[in-house]
């Protein structure tokens, strides 16, 4: 259609006129959905060819209950545990999710955890850069998609009895804040979540208004204003509590300024009731990382914030990982201490932290 094509040249000119790299897009105009075709067909399941070694994700198709046309990579532990922790891993834009779920180091993590993995997978029709529409959350095409998510969870979790204090979610960059929009709209349904290099819920709501606030933050909000922004995605009347929130970020981002992980962490201390500066703070892994977190009463932490020095627009990794084009080895394993806060197993409380080396 014309006016996508005029906005994805809008959206180019932009990027460039920025000296942004060709890196990761968050936002690609989204192409028109296909009306949805009743079927009675069941689940039907397939190895994904990746050819590595190791955990294999299968593909699961289903058809009932996924407005937002989502695929979805599914893994199982060998080791699966009587109530078994849930993580959804969600990719950036133009990221093969199967290669994500592997390099990230997620598969090994989920098969030590004795959990189960499910990599939902946008599509090309959906988003021509396989984005999820994290920036229409109040629109058709990111509602959508949310509730695509919210049924992965519900289906899942009466399948396998999951736990429901251990059902996260993990994103990077446009997966990233989605992963932040998912804990607004379904706060009863995810306990915890981590988002690496993305941004705050409801800063942007077309993709123009995106592209500019990767690269130019939100103006200066009030808590109120920002607890409202997430609140509008929240069931109606929601009284219960919020979601736990790791927010990760470079320092030397290139694509998505790392004062909107500042911005998230505003937002979601005030949907906690939190007030004022962080209960700890530390500088580890020999001052290349800086640890702030906060809590109520001295109780757990409930949101943390993980500054990276130098990094750039990636998913940091540790030796469960391998590098790949959105993922890089850094001082720190983003995914063990994201498994630690969702208490995955063999990890420490989330009080307990930092406990990477040289804090």
């Amino acid at each position: 259609m014309k006016w996508m094509d005029q906005l994805a040249d809008t959206a180019r000119r932009l990027q460039a006129g920025l000296g942004l790299p060709d890196m990761m897009p968050l936002v690609t105009p989204s192409s028109p959905r296909r009306s949805a075709k009743p079927s009675g067909r069941t689940a039907r399941r397939s190895d994904v060819p990746d050819g590595t070694d190791g955990p294999a994700l299968r593909r699961v198709r289903f058809e009932r209950n996924n407005p937002g046309k989502l695929g979805l990579l599914l893994y199982k532990s060998a080791r699966l545990e009587a109530r078994p922790p849930l993580v959804l891993l969600l990719h950036g834009c133009r990221q093969d999710a199967a290669t994500f779920a592997r390099e990230s180091g997620w598969l090994a993590r989920i098969e030590r955890a004795g959990g189960i993995l499910a990599v939902p997978e946008q599509r090309r029709e959906n988003n021509h850069s396989q984005c999820f529409n994290w920036f229409d959350v109040d629109g058709p095409a990111g509602r959508a998609e949310l509730a695509s998510l919210g049924h992965i969870v519900d289906g899942l979790r009466a399948r396998h009895d999951c736990d429901p204090d251990r059902t996260c979610v993990v994103g990077l960059s446009a997966g990233g804040a989605m992963a932040a929009a998912l804990m607004a709209a379904a706060p009863d349904r995810i306990a915890a979540g981590a988002v690496v290099a993305g941004l705050p819920v409801g800063v942007a709501h077309s993709a123009g208004e995106a592209l500019h606030k990767m690269v130019a933050p939100a103006a200066s909000m009030s808590d109120a204003q920002w607890d409202s922004r997430a609140r509008a995605l929240a069931p109606a009347g929601y009284v219960g509590r919020w979601p736990r929130l790791s927010v990760w970020h470079g320092t030397a981002d290139q694509v998505v300024n790392d004062e909107n992980a500042a911005l998230l962490v505003q937002q979601w201390c005030a949907l906690q009731g939190l007030a004022g500066p962080p209960v700890k703070s530390a500088s580890v892994c020999d001052g290349r990382v800086r640890y702030e977190a906060w809590s109520s009463d001295g109780a757990d932490t409930v949101v943390e914030r993980w500054a990276l020095s130098g990094v750039d627009h990636a998913y940091p990794i540790g030796p469960d990982g391998r590098p790949g084009r959105w993922v890089a080895p850094t001082a720190i394993d983003a995914t063990a201490e994201i498994a630690a806060f969702f208490a995955l197993g063999g990890g420490q409380a989330p009080s307990d932290r930092p406990r990477a080396a040289g804090g």
